[in-house]
Formats: structure tokens, sequence, C-alpha cells
């Protein structure tokens, strides 16, 4: 048997519980409910068995709410399927997508670069300064681009 079939069997298990507790409360309450009650019956009885009869009528509710709570999930489950544990697909799914997203990550930086180096030949043979970020230990990181050349990182203290 396998994993599906366990699920599925589970399913029907609880299915049938649930129907049974609904057809039990049903049957307790037509029982009750068609006692004969004697000619010695007291008001302390018919309380008793008025009493009886809401419980078993509040078990039934619940028992169909809970009915009720079983066919959603059911339909969530056929809807959306079910959530999986993760797995050795799952840890493979992550793999590719983090390679996929460093790929992506390293196109993105290409263009960047491209693009800086087209605005930078706009302006000629003059040199910028600019300051990038400001890491954890108040250093900033600042550069200077000459056209001739690749950017260069200098760290500097504020």
């Amino acid at each position: 048997m396998n994993k599906t079939q366990d699920v599925s069997t589970n399913l029907l298990e609880e299915h049938k519980k649930k129907l049974s507790d609904i057809m039990t409360y049903f049957y307790d309450i037509t029982t009750l409910s068609t006692a004969k009650v004697g000619s010695t019956a007291s008001v302390g009885q018919a309380a008793a068995s008025s009493m009886a009869v809401e419980t078993m009528l509040n078990g039934i509710i619940k028992s169909v709410e809970d009915l009720l709570v079983f066919t959603r999930g059911l339909r969530q489950l056929w809807a959306i399927g079910p959530l999986v544990t993760e797995g050795e697909a799952d840890v493979r799914a992550t793999k590719q997508i983090e390679e996929d997203s460093k790929v992506v990550f390293e196109i993105l930086d290409r263009l960047r670069t491209q693009r800086r180096m087209e605005l930078l030949k706009d302006i000629g043979d003059a040199k910028i300064s600019y300051v990038v970020d400001e890491n954890e230990g108040g250093d900033e990181v600042r550069g200077a681009v000459n056209l001739r050349g690749l950017p260069r990182a200098v760290k500097g203290r504020r």
C-alpha cells in the first residue's frame, strides 16, 4: 500500500466515522423521543428526558458541523492539492532556483556595468568620485572612475 492509498483510506475511515456519529445521535434521539411514558412519570423524569434529547441534538449538530469541515477540507485538497513535505525533489528545485537566480544576477550586473560605462563615455576624460555604501564598521566605500580603466574602490574612514 503506498502513501496515496493510505491517505485515501484514512479519509474514507474519517468520513465513515463522522457519518456513524450522526447516525448514532439520530438513533438515540428517536429512541428517547419515542419512549413510552408511564402513568407514574414525574416532572423530573420528563425534564431528564428533555435534557437528554437536547444533548443529543447538540451532538448531532456538532457532528454535522464536523462533517462540513471535513468536506471543505476534501474540496481544498481537490482544488489546491495536498501540502507536501520537503523531499528530494524540493531540494533539487531549490538548488535549481538558486543557480538560475545567480545567472540572472550576473546578467543584471553586466548590464548595469555596461550602462554605467555608456553614461561615463558622454562625460569625457573627467574623473568622477562617488560613495557607494557604508558598511557596519562605519567605513564607506569610495570610488573613482577613469574612463580609460575600470572602476576602482578605495576604503575610507568617516
